[in-house]
């Protein structure tokens, strides 16, 4: 498993099959998958690199056009599995989950393909007659666009060029932490 690192997303594309084995995450976006592990193997990733690496999504389930409170529950509970994982690196794909984990409004990733956000989370927990309890933990967000066909990024104008320069900076955090 890569552990100091996790892939998040808005939500799984369709309910998987019955039966069906793979994580939910993977199940009928194939080529988002393949367009995904092209990036990863661009930043230097191994081959079956990307089926190591933990798959979030803010929803848990696909929903379509999700409410803001669908958000911020899914946001809550993402937050709460991440605190379990203590990732070192969250790599957002699109723009609801780069919300989720943080990244300020005014980011476009035609613009700032790249750069790294800090994130950090504490939450104090009050013990009756105790000194309160505080768990949290801080990560770095890598916003990357999301892998589908139909962003607009990806086909526009200089698109390629934002998408290399979020892979060179993925590729650094990789040789970072050892690979």
């Amino acid at each position: 498993m890569i552990d100091w690192l996790v892939i998040v997303g808005e939500q799984p594309a369709s309910p998987r099959p019955e039966g069906f084995r793979r994580p939910p995450t993977l199940v009928p976006w194939w080529s988002i998958y393949r367009t995904l592990d092209r990036w990863f193997r661009a930043a230097g990733f191994g081959d079956g690199d990307l089926r190591r690496i933990n798959f979030r999504n803010v929803l848990p389930e696909h929903v379509g056009s999700p409410t803001a409170a669908q958000l911020a529950e899914g946001r809550e509970r993402l937050i709460e599995e991440l605190w379990g994982l203590r990732p070192e690196v969250v790599v957002t794909l699109g723009r609801v989950a780069a919300r989720a984990m943080g990244v300020p409004q005014g980011h476009q990733l035609d613009r700032d393909c790249g750069r790294v956000y800090s994130f950090g989370y504490a939450r104090v927990t009050p013990v009756d007659g105790e000194s309160p309890s505080v768990r949290g933990f801080t990560c770095q967000v890598l916003p990357l666009p999301h892998p589908s066909g139909q962003n607009r990024l990806l086909n526009g104008p200089g698109g390629q060029l934002a998408l290399g320069r979020g892979i060179v900076k993925l590729q650094e955090m990789r040789e970072e932490h050892g690979g």
